[in-house]
């Protein structure tokens, strides 16, 4: 009876991808291809050097901010806890905690309208959009021809589904929030802006600019405001006879003339300058021998792989 046994031949099983890992077996077919293996790595590892090196340096420059202490903010709160329905009723801002100036500066440093605002100002858009890189011996940034005509003064871009020949300010915002990052530390309070482009010079101009405009913006806020409460606190005054209610509005006059008074002659209205931006000397990116590295690794595991594939079609 062992004469009429069916005998079924066992499937193949690679020496590499089989029940188990063969590393005998799998160097072997390893050593056997390292002309190939060699060949793939070497081709990506030139690949990463000539890569790497057509990449612009990036540049990153910041600032340490304190949120600024006006005389006029003690003074507004204690009149405000006596008098805060008077005050509302004025239409007179009493200022709230720390933690609400620091927000609401760090919400408008990242808001749309404050970018629109800053793209306003000459050759930011230009710059944050249509810059490729910087010229390290002349000191000024390079724009990419095919973006921005520099001769016509003119955007030459071809449209597309998502953006226009002229950037709007929406894709302005885009970009800006990209390479501006804003951090307060929750122990201390201080708010750190920093910025990254190619130009050392612009990265720490625009942080300069960026502190400027808002410190404007929150002085001609408060400066409307003041005036606008100023005018109905008189109005009132020449309603009123009562002797106390009379106090309390010359008291919100007083204060309301002290934030105009701080609002005239300080320059650092809503933030104060601790460390101030600064132009920076060694760039922050890109990190080119990571990038070799990586690239070359990459390389190195696609030709493995490709060995160990081709071996696997041909035996089975």
């Amino acid at each position: 009876m062992e004469d009429n046994k069916i005998f079924i031949d066992e499937p193949y099983k690679s020496p590499v991808l089989g029940s188990g890992i063969n590393l005998k077996a799998l160097f072997s077919i390893l050593w056997s291809s390292k002309i190939l293996i060699l060949s793939i790595s070497s081709f990506f590892a030139i690949f990463s050097v000539i890569y790497t090196l057509s990449l612009s340096n990036i540049y990153t420059s910041s600032a340490l901010l304190k949120l600024s202490q006006n005389d006029d903010n003690s003074a507004l709160s204690s009149i405000g806890s006596n008098f805060s329905g008077l005050a509302s009723l004025a239409g007179v801002s009493i200022p709230t905690g720390g933690n609400d100036q620091s927000e609401y500066a760090m919400k408008t440093l990242m808001s749309r309208e404050f970018v629109k605002h800053i793209s306003t100002f000459d050759d930011i858009s230009i710059n944050l959009i249509a810059a490729d890189g910087y010229d390290e011996q002349k000191k000024v940034i390079t724009i990419d021809p095919a973006t921005y005509d520099q001769e016509k003064n003119i955007w030459v871009r071809s449209p597309t589904k998502y953006t226009q020949t002229i950037p709007t300010y929406l894709e302005i915002h885009k970009k800006y929030i990209k390479s501006v990052v804003v951090n307060k530390d929750k122990i201390s309070g201080f708010i750190t802006i920093s910025f990254q482009h190619y130009s050392p010079i612009f990265a720490k101009d625009f942080i300069d600019l960026i502190i400027q405009e808002l410190n404007n913006i929150a002085k001609e806020r408060n400066l409307i405001e003041s005036k606008e409460a100023l005018q109905y606190l008189e109005e009132e005054l020449e309603k009123v006879n009562q002797k106390d209610i009379r106090d309390s509005i010359n008291k919100l006059i007083a204060t309301q003339l002290q934030t105009q008074m701080f609002s005239n002659i300080k320059n650092d209205y809503l933030l104060e300058t601790i460390d101030a931006p600064f132009i920076p000397e060694m760039k922050s990116a890109p990190s080119r021998a990571l990038l070799c590295i990586a690239i070359t690794f990459f390389g190195m595991l696609i030709s493995v792989m490709t060995v160990l594939i081709r071996y696997n079609l041909k035996n089975s």
